[in-house]
């Protein structure tokens, strides 16, 4: 069904029944870039057969029954679609907006939201601000990440001295092919990081470093090649490439952003912060698994990516529901199947190495059971440092950002 078509009938009524009170509705992602141009778009960037529908909802303020910004996701049956539609929805005041912007070029976070803005298609724009916000996004883009400071340079260290450290552990075949995977989410992001650059969606690592670099890029995916047979030194040539950055980067003595102090657990509860995450967790693998579905269709390194942050993502869940402490390699995951009683996360390796997407759901709703396994047809995870913001400032007279005019603080 063609992707106008399965908007205008299925998603949109979807959006405006649950949404009619926002003053912005901004389709984007590749759905939007189709609609943008006309539906004439290149094979290589047009949405696959299971692309979800990405909205931004935007308010002048956030209604009271939400207590903070928060992403959504929701599923709808399309008939002669086949699979169900995935429909993902941010949804936001222009306070939060403005924020955000702050800490995503303070933090060095993935600009997603900016990306969005950029090229959205307007379903709703009660004031018209769309123009002013694309500029602001593309703005913002283009001014870049800031630099690395001490903090978040020490953490990527740490980061990668444990994944060295598991890479010098002896292995089994099968926990050979395990480090590689785990370490080619890591390596990629942490190059893009060490080399002021974005950071990319969590499945595109890898493709956006061979876009941004792609010598680095090139290298990697053949480190990635070579330590899935269990020869790991350009893994560790890489490694020592980035910790070099991290010298580098170091040498620049860029001081910390003041908002890596903020406690949020000042005003966010450890079981609300467990249920945010679990949430996304289980939004996350929801949408990846969708993916999986199309891995034929995507070219290599974004298949690597996709196996990689599945992997990961499924593997740390685990280890946190077996009291296990999450590590690189087999040790992990032997002992979480132990705990579990029998070989979850050997047997869901496996499956994800062979593209099994029956097995990988399946085992998915497994690991996922507390929640009620994969299966939803609309969950909210709100975001804790809005949340933490918001209770924080609860009595204070903040000013409200100009719809009209350039807003997005970030030096």
């Amino acid at each position: 069904m063609p992707v106008d078509q399965v908007l205008e009938d299925h998603v949109k009524p979807y959006i405006l029944e649950r949404f009619k009170d926002a003053d912005m509705i901004l389709l984007c992602g590749s759905q939007a870039r189709v609609l943008n141009q006309g539906g004439a778009l290149d094979a290589s960037v047009a949405p696959k057969k299971n692309s979800d529908y990405d909205f931004i909802l935007l308010y002048p303020e956030l209604p009271e029954k939400y207590p903070a910004a928060l992403f959504a996701s929701g599923w709808i049956d399309v008939p002669g679609h086949g699979e169900r539609v995935s429909i993902d929805m941010k949804i936001m005041d222009y306070d939060y907006l403005a924020v955000h912007a702050q800490h995503t070029r303070e933090l060095r976070r993935f600009p997603f939201l900016f990306d969005m803005l950029k090229d959205a298609y307007p379903i709703q724009d009660v004031n018209g601000v769309l123009p002013t916000l694309r500029q602001e996004a593309v703005r913002l883009l283009n001014a870049g990440p800031l630099p690395l400071g001490p903090t978040q340079i020490n953490e990527m260290r740490s980061q990668l001295n444990n994944l060295s450290m598991a890479l010098n552990q002896p292995h089994s075949n099968v926990g050979q092919k395990m480090v590689a995977v785990e370490s080619l989410h890591i390596l990629a992001n942490s190059y893009l990081r060490s080399s002021v650059i974005w950071d990319s969606p969590l499945d595109r690592h890898l493709s956006s470093l061979c876009q941004a670099i792609p010598s680095a890029g090139i290298r990697l995916a053949k480190a990635f090649n070579e330590a899935s047979v269990g020869d790991f030194g350009s893994y560790q040539t890489f490694i020592q490439k980035v910790q070099g950055k991290l010298d580098k980067r170091a040498g620049e003595n860029n001081a910390d952003s003041v908002l890596l102090q903020q406690d949020i657990g000042k005003f966010v509860t450890v079981e609300e912060k467990q249920k945010s995450d679990q949430q996304g967790a289980k939004i996350m693998v929801g949408q990846y698994l969708a993916r999986m579905k199309d891995v034929q269709a995507y070219e290599t390194v974004r298949r690597y990516g996709l196996e990689s942050v599945l992997w990961l993502t499924l593997k740390k869940y685990q280890c946190e529901q077996m009291n296990v402490p999450f590590s690189y390699g087999e040790a992990a995951v032997q002992k979480a199947d132990d705990a579990a009683g029998r070989p979850i996360l050997r047997t869901l390796f496996t499956a994800i190495r062979d593209n099994n997407t029956h097995k990988i759901e399946g085992l998915a709703n497994t690991i996922l059971a507390n929640q009620g396994g994969l299966t939803f047809d609309y969950l909210e995870r709100i975001y804790v440092e809005d949340l933490a913001r918001r209770r924080e400032t609860a009595n204070m007279n903040r000013p409200k950002p100009d719809l009209r005019a350039g807003f997005f603080k970030y030096g």
